[in-house]
């Protein structure tokens, strides 16, 4: 299946860049074509995000479903470009379907990503874990004060903007901690060698 998913992703980045190359050599700017390849491009990147933890088998569900999100994004926002799906600049359910799908689809990727980080060492499990479970609880927010659901104070929406501070801290963070503490015991053992 896997496979499968691996076919698509290089079939639609593939078919991007051949657009974007035939509109290049033939001067043919068309808008729509245009953004189009790039919506197919940008996606896919999504979907190969969510796709680097297909073979653990306690994420593969995981995977499927921001693949899906990343799919059902793509094909909306083409649909909005030829004008398939219909969207009022003025209706606050248009955008809200829009960025609900995004939340979902970039949600699932950046997660996706946070999770191949190795965290053998313990301070880079508790980073790695409270970054996530930050962006969940922010994206979740979100999503709520989309559709009316929550109505967040000034103060709450401070907080928020901390939080998703936090976030960008621990994504990038967490990552460079993980290789650091891979590092440090071969160094050691430079500094230290074996005593003959």
């Amino acid at each position: 299946m896997k496979k499968n998913f691996l076919k698509l992703l290089v079939a639609a980045l593939s078919l991007s860049a051949l657009i974007g190359i035939i509109m290049i050599l033939t001067g043919n700017f068309e808008f729509r074509i245009l953004f189009t390849a790039l919506l197919i491009f940008i996606y896919s990147l999504a979907g190969l995000c969510s796709l680097s933890n297909y073979d653990k088998e306690n994420l593969k569900f995981f995977s499927i479903l921001g693949m899906t999100f990343a799919f059902i994004a793509c094909l909306y926002s083409i649909g909005l470009v030829w004008s398939i799906f219909i969207f009022d600049i003025f209706s606050a359910n248009s955008w809200n379907i829009i960025i609900t799908l995004n939340i979902l689809c970039w949600s699932s990727a950046h997660i996706s990503l946070l999770l191949l980080i190795d965290d053998k060492n313990d301070n880079v499990y508790v980073l790695k874990r409270a970054t996530i479970i930050l962006a969940l609880i922010v994206d979740t927010i979100e999503l709520l004060t989309i559709w009316n659901y929550f109505e967040p104070s000034k103060t709450f929406k401070r907080i928020i903007l901390v939080t998703d501070i936090l976030i960008i801290l621990g994504t990038i963070t967490t990552p460079i901690l993980s290789k650091m503490y891979k590092t440090l015991p071969n160094q050691e053992q430079n500094l230290n060698p074996p005593k003959t």
